[in-house]
C-alpha cells in the first residue's frame, strides 16, 4: 500500500485526513510544522505529499515550489478542505495520482 506524507499545520483536518486515508488501507505520516518536510521525505521516501493550500503556519505555495525545486518529479497534491464532505474528493483526488505514478506497482481500490 502507498505510503503519505501529509503536511497540516490544522490538527483537527490532519487527524480526520490521517483517519480516512487508514481506513482505505494507506500508511499515512501526518505532520504540522513544514520545516520537518525535508526530513520526513528523506527518512519515509513517501510516493506522495499531500498538502494543506491554506496553512496559517507556513508558506504552502513556497514549499510546493521548494518541492518540486529539489524533486521536479516528485508527487504532491494541494488540497483545500472546507467540509468534511471533501475528504470524499481527496481520497478519489488521491488515488488518481498514485494511479498515474506507479499503476504498476501499487493496488489498491479507487473510492
Amino acid at each position: 500500500m502507498a505510503d503519505i506524507l501529509i503536511v497540516d499545520d490544522q490538527p483537527t483536518v490532519r487527524r480526520l485526513v490521517s483517519r480516512a486515508l487508514t481506513a482505505e488501507g494507506y500508511r499515512i505520516r501526518a505532520i504540522y510544522d513544514a520545516a520537518l518536510t525535508w526530513d520526513h521525505i528523506k527518512m519515509l521516501q513517501p510516493d506522495l505529499v499531500l498538502l494543506n493550500g491554506l496553512s496559517d503556519r507556513f508558506d504552502s505555495f513556497g514549499l510546493l515550489v521548494d518541492i518540486k525545486r529539489r524533486y521536479p518529479k516528485y508527487p504532491v497534491l494541494v488540497y483545500v478542505i472546507r467540509s468534511f464532505d471533501a475528504i470524499d474528493n481527496l481520497k478519489q483526488a488521491i488515488s488518481g495520482v498514485l494511479d498515474d505514478i506507479r499503476a504498476e506497482s501499487l493496488q489498491f481500490a479507487v473510492v
